[in-house]
């Protein structure tokens, strides 16, 4: 607990976990019923400790995850902008929004213009950061926090493949 009130050290500093009381309606055999549920938020995301096992007391886990860490941008404006796209060049401009869940798109359109994109919203792990992602990590450095994403452009793709044809089985490229 930080110097007056709930708070966790970032940087070096005390910040406070903002927190807000949520209603979440829950169906029942009966119909609906509302449930409370606080959110605590910190720099790196929501506090997570309710659906881990043997968090021993003191210890706090939060979670940086999309999209909760990249809020500015959601799948829904780039599903939009694809939607209405009209040809292939438009569609891979628009496609480079996409966020989450990751996926492998083909797309091509009527004038026979082909392409594939992965795409996701991956992040860039900090360069002293010894697990990689794979585990949980010391959360009170932004150093250690995400350094931001892979810029769509840097992400697999083709466009206008040489033979103008692409192939995909529902499996990994």
């Amino acid at each position: 607990t930080s110097p007056g009130g709930w708070g966790y050290r970032y940087d070096g500093q005390w910040k406070l976990i903002s927190s807000r009381h949520e209603m979440i309606r829950v169906r029942t055999e009966t119909g609906f019923d509302e449930v409370p549920l606080w959110v605590r938020w910190t720099e790196i995301g929501p506090i997570v400790n309710s659906l881990l096992e043997d968090v021993e007391p003191g210890e706090y886990y939060a979670l940086a995850a999309l999209p909760l860490v990249d809020q500015d941008r959601h799948t829904i404006q780039a599903t939009l902008a694809m939607m209405s796209a009209t040809n292939a060049a438009e569609f891979a401009e628009a496609a480079s929004g996409w966020r989450s869940p990751s996926v492998h798109c083909v797309y091509g359109d009527s004038n026979g213009a082909v392409g594939y994109a992965a795409l996701a919203a991956v992040p860039v792990r900090a360069a002293g950061s010894c697990l990689g992602g794979s585990g949980s990590q010391d959360g009170s450095l932004s150093s250690q926090a995400w350094q931001g994403f892979i810029p769509a452009e840097l992400m697999p793709q083709i466009r206008l493949p040489e033979g103008g044809a692409l192939f995909s089985a529902n499996h990994i490229p």
